[in-house]
């Protein structure tokens, strides 16, 4: 029975701290992507194109292959992949002889 009055004091407690929040306004939307959204979806696209190369990929292969991972996310992921990852492939297959993933998005601008 004691530890049922802990816990219930201890809800109340909890429920009276968050009751006092004040709620924060939600941010004005922006057409521009937030950096981590950026840098994040660069080094994932990264890694993939490391891994075609890996694999022994030429350019033009790779560039397919990029082509077709983009066109298969969904809406607004799909745009910003061919707006602003797919014109960087050769660059990214380039870079990746001698950097990391991390490495190649902090050289694009883009971490």
């Amino acid at each position: 029975m004691n530890t049922t009055l802990v816990l219930t004091l201890l809800f109340c407690v909890g429920l009276t701290v968050f009751a006092k929040r004040t709620p924060e306004p939600d941010p004005e939307p922006t057409d521009e992507p937030e950096p981590e959204f950026d840098c994040d979806n660069c080094i994932l696209f990264t890694t993939v194109i490391k891994d075609l190369v890996e694999d022994g990929e030429t350019l033009d292969e790779v560039e397919r292959d990029a082509d077709r991972l983009c066109g298969v996310l969904p809406g607004d992921l799909r745009e910003y992949c061919e707006d602003n990852l797919l014109p960087k492939v050769d660059r990214i297959y380039g870079q990746l002889q001698e950097n990391t993933p991390q490495e190649v998005c902090e050289n694009l601008d883009l971490c």
